[in-house]
């Protein structure tokens, strides 16, 4: 079973589709939202919201919503995709895996009857917008990194690194990050990265 964990400011047309989504899918147990923009639907059933009255930005919340995390599977989900939850979630990554999209989920039409994974060495575009892992295997992202680099981050700390193929993602691809108000931010945690690199 997976919790999925969810920021979100509400921005993007795909987000309350994505949450019915998932309360549908029997393989997911609870859907952590992080709520970082005053929200828009109320806790109840599988839905369990975190808010502060506050933007914690996406990687603070990552790590907010894997500490409140009851399940052995994890789901960090970008808040502007829609998928076929009922096949993704019959994945389950084993101990130190990490799966992320593979940058053909986004082009192709036919989905598999499952989705399968193939070892990557390198994180594609879109690679970062749902990631799979084991609960306990999650290395907390620095509290310094707000907005870029999570992924990144999870790619470099997770030893065995896959693609996920098969199945269909429909995204605008960054809805809310991509908005002039987080560039700045960006630019900093590009430098902060770079450091913590060296």
């Amino acid at each position: 079973m997976y919790s999925v964990i969810i920021p979100t400011l509400w921005r993007s047309s795909r987000t309350l589709r994505l949450i019915s989504d998932l309360v549908q899918c029997e393989r997911v147990g609870e859907i952590i939202i992080i709520d970082n923009n005053n929200g828009q639907i109320a806790e109840g059933g599988k839905v369990k919201i975190i808010s502060n009255g506050k933007n914690n930005y996406v990687n603070p919340s990552w790590n907010m919503g894997v500490y409140a995390a009851t399940y052995p599977f994890i789901a960090l989900c970008n808040d502007d995709i829609n998928f076929n939850a009922a096949k993704m979630f019959e994945l389950e990554p084993d101990y130190g895996d990490i799966f992320g999209i593979g940058s053909a989920c986004y082009e192709t039409e036919i989905e598999f009857d499952y989705p399968t994974v193939s070892h990557t060495h390198t994180r594609g575009h879109g690679w970062g917008c749902l990631m799979l892992m084991r609960n306990e295997d999650y290395p907390p992202i620095p509290d310094a990194l707000k907005v870029s680099y999570g992924d990144d981050w999870l790619f470099k700390k997770l030893p065995n690194r896959y693609n996920i193929n098969g199945i269909r993602v429909n995204t605008e691809m960054s809805t809310t990050s991509r908005e002039a108000e987080f560039i700045a931010i960006a630019e900093q945690d590009s430098k902060i990265w770079h450091t913590l690199n060296k």
